[in-house]
């Protein structure tokens, strides 16, 4: 009843939420032992054999990121696998029945108590939200299959995280790509380059760093002496080189002219920019 509709994977509890949306109910936990009334209307009820609401035949369209799509032969095996897999068959009985107290449940299916609110049974098949829980014998299968065009722990995991979950999938991902000889031999062309340490200066004002930032529409001028951390900020009318120049005129005036002037691209690489650089260092 707190999650939002569009996070309700069931099929079935979408469509009850749906029509519980007319009314405005305060949903309250109750132990079964002081459930009174309702466990006499589920005792004693009236044997009508009246067909289902026709409303909870309606089909609920939703938009997901991502989906499992599985054909039809894919699915048969991992609702075969599933129905053999001695966790798994047992998360299935506990979806259709109830989910017994957790003291009496060990290894994966404690681990699945804890999910248990997330947990859903769909087409026999059962997910952990959007993610289909993948049976033992078919983890392999779906390791390399997540990996097979070889892009990398941490998109291997984004997406592992949008489609399939078993416990210590993420763990498998790390060891299968670790020992994966392909990545292995191409991970050194994938390296970062190491930062570039500057050296310290001589003395003030030596070696300076400029660059432009906007703040609440308007733009500042930010320079600092890579000697003494010292900053000028300044307000920019504009970031032509034309005001850039000025404001460092006024800025070199007081400070003298560096040696050493670290800058990026516009304004700083114009034709303007580089004749006033050149006329003056």
């Amino acid at each position: 009843m707190k999650k939002n509709i569009a996070d309700i994977k069931n099929n079935r509890l979408k469509r009850l939420r749906l029509k519980l949306l007319i009314y405005n109910l305060e949903v309250l936990y109750l132990p079964g032992r002081y459930m009174y009334i309702a466990d006499l209307l589920s005792r004693n009820f009236i044997d009508n054999r009246s067909k289902d609401d026709p409303l909870m035949n309606d089909v609920v369209h939703t938009v997901s990121e991502m989906s499992m799509k599985l054909s039809d032969e894919r699915s048969k095996q991992i609702q075969l696998e599933t129905s053999t897999d001695p966790i798994l068959k047992q998360i299935v009985e506990y979806c259709r029945q109830s989910w017994p107290n957790n003291r009496k449940l060990a290894g994966e299916a404690a681990h699945y108590y804890k999910m248990r609110n997330d947990i859903f049974l769909e087409n026999n098949l059962v997910y952990y939200n959007n993610r289909l829980i993948v049976p033992t014998k078919l983890r392999e299968f779906y390791l390399k299959t997540l990996h097979e065009t070889h892009i990398g722990i941490v998109k291997t995991k984004e997406k592992a995280r949008n489609l399939l979950y078993w416990p210590g999938i993420m763990a498998n991902i790390e060891s299968m790509i670790s020992n994966c000889h392909v990545c292995n031999r191409y991970s050194n062309f994938n390296r970062r380059d190491s930062l570039r340490q500057h050296d310290i200066p001589e003395y003030p004002f030596q070696k300076i760093g400029i660059d432009i930032a906007q703040y609440d529409t308007k733009n500042y001028l930010i320079l600092e002496d890579y000697y003494s951390r010292w900053l000028e900020v300044e307000e920019l009318p504009d970031k032509t080189s034309t005001s850039v120049i000025k404001t460092l005129q006024a800025i070199f005036s007081r400070f003298g002219i560096p040696q050493i002037v670290v800058s990026d691209n516009m304004p700083f690489d114009s034709d303007t920019y580089k004749n006033f650089v050149t006329s003056n260092f």
